[in-house]
């Protein structure tokens, strides 16, 4: 992978997405997600008013930039960290890990990592994996785990 294939990703989309698919290719488009919602793991953004685009770009090949527009006024951005890996996904350092209590003993663990990738038509897929688990004197089963894809248009 190139920084070419990074300034492949630079383009507007929707905030909102389109269509997802949770584990095992299953069509979703129930639940729409917002696209600074998903990143920061934040309900604290407004809903989604008419006109409202993210711009995402690459700075540099190790840090992507996410801005939210209303029409032509900027909303938020932040930058994001990360990594190109050989399989065409962005991998966001904006991993979270908290564990409590005594892992496998009495406690669990909570893990959410993020990718960014582009579909065949160019449209964003942001990837979210999340593993919540937790045991009790060594019996595994508490928890849950998900991995979604939300596919965000590309804004013409």
């Amino acid at each position: 992978m190139t920084e070419n294939t990074l300034s492949s990703f630079n383009k507007k989309y929707e905030s909102v997405s389109h269509s997802s698919f949770v584990t095992k290719n299953k069509l979703d488009n129930s639940k729409p997600s917002e696209l600074f919602k998903v990143l920061t793991d934040s309900t604290r953004f407004s809903s989604v008013v008419n006109e409202q685009y993210v711009d995402v770009s690459f700075p540099n090949k190790s840090n992507v930039l996410f801005k939210l527009y209303s029409d032509t006024n900027l909303i938020k951005q932040i930058n994001i960290s990360g990594k190109l890996k050989k399989n065409g996904f962005f991998h966001l350092d904006n991993k979270l890990r908290k564990c409590h209590g005594l892992p496998y003993i009495l406690g669990g663990c909570f893990i959410r990592k993020t990718r960014l990738g582009l579909s065949n038509s160019g449209d964003l897929i942001l990837n979210n994996a999340v593993d919540n688990y937790g045991a009790f004197m060594l019996i595994l089963g508490f928890g849950y785990r998900y991995n979604v894809a939300y596919l965000y248009r590309t804004k013409e």
